[in-house]
């Protein structure tokens, strides 16, 4: 919880949680951090705020409680093995035409996207650049010039520096 206090407090995640507020939230957010620890951190802080009931994130209702125990139906975590493959994309772009089902959001968590293939990029360019109503992209990465071009310019990029000495829970 302290951890996570340090990324409430940061201008990054409130500039994120003033866009939401105002109705101008992004399909597709990328998170550039210094460590992948950040990256996860700053990321789960992000989805915390747009599955909480109450606007918050508070870690008492429902969708905050769900986050917090590593599952919530609207929150699809990737890559589903060590690396990002084509097969990722291929069930994200299967998947992002469902509606949510508890949220208001659905989803998509894209952890160590500088590790996948040019392939599953190129593969998951078009549903960032024509996502459905109520569907959100967070991905992290920690090296940029891993990430094609074409992703970061359909993508709001933030850009995030090292929550110092974090281990994630």
């Amino acid at each position: 919880m302290e951890q996570l206090k340090k990324v409430f407090e940061s201008k990054e995640y409130q500039k994120f949680a003033m866009a939401e507020k105002n109705g101008r939230l992004s399909h597709a957010y990328l998170v550039f951090g210094e460590d992948d620890a950040s990256n996860k951190l700053f990321c789960k802080a992000l989805t915390l705020k747009l599955v909480c009931e109450s606007g918050g994130p508070c870690f008492s209702c429902a969708g905050c409680k769900k986050i917090e125990a590593g599952f919530h139906p609207d929150v699809l975590v990737y890559p589903k093995g060590k690396s990002f493959l084509v097969a990722d994309s291929e069930d994200i772009l299967a998947n992002a035409s469902i509606k949510p089902m508890e949220s208001r959001y659905k989803i998509f968590l894209i952890n160590n996207f500088d590790l996948a293939s040019v392939q599953s990029q190129n593969k998951l360019l078009k549903t960032i650049e024509e996502a459905p109503k109520n569907v959100v992209f967070i991905i992290n990465a920690v090296n940029q010039s891993a990430v094609l071009q074409t992703i970061k310019s359909k993508t709001q990029i933030i850009e995030i520096g090292s929550f110092n000495n974090l281990s994630l829970e």
